[in-house]
């Protein structure tokens, strides 16, 4: 923010006069503007969103980001879950995966061939 601009909104902040004050009146109004919210219209409207936003969730972890992550992985058990969150692999090597696994949240899998030629992500039994 340039000194100009900087010097201008200090004087519209601390500034007695008419024009000053009507902005900031003005600028107060519109930021504590608010609708009234009655619950026989609000109510049926957030079961809406909340059912709608239930469902992308759970199309976009059934048929996105589970099979994208089980395409990256040479070996998955039975009831491999993933969140609905796409899983960053960077790098070649193999991901093994038991059963019953449970891939919360946004991670990332970084495979480098340094000290062997195909790495192997394994979990430790």
């Amino acid at each position: 923010m340039s000194l100009v601009s900087r010097g201008l909104l200090r004087r519209l902040a601390s500034s007695d006069r008419t024009l000053p004050r009507l902005l900031r009146r003005l600028r107060h109004a519109v930021v504590t503007f608010s609708v009234p919210a009655p619950r026989l219209v609000a109510v049926p409207i957030l079961w809406i969103v909340v059912s709608v936003r239930g469902v992308y969730a759970f199309f976009l972890r059934v048929f996105i980001c589970e099979p994208l992550f089980k395409a990256q992985c040479s070996r998955y058990g039975k009831r491999l879950r993933t969140d609905r969150h796409l899983h960053w692999v960077s790098g070649f090597g193999d991901i093994s995966v038991g059963d019953d696994v449970w891939l919360d949240g946004r991670s990332t899998i970084t495979f480098a061939a340094r000290f062997a030629d195909r790495p192997l992500l394994t979990p430790v039994i």
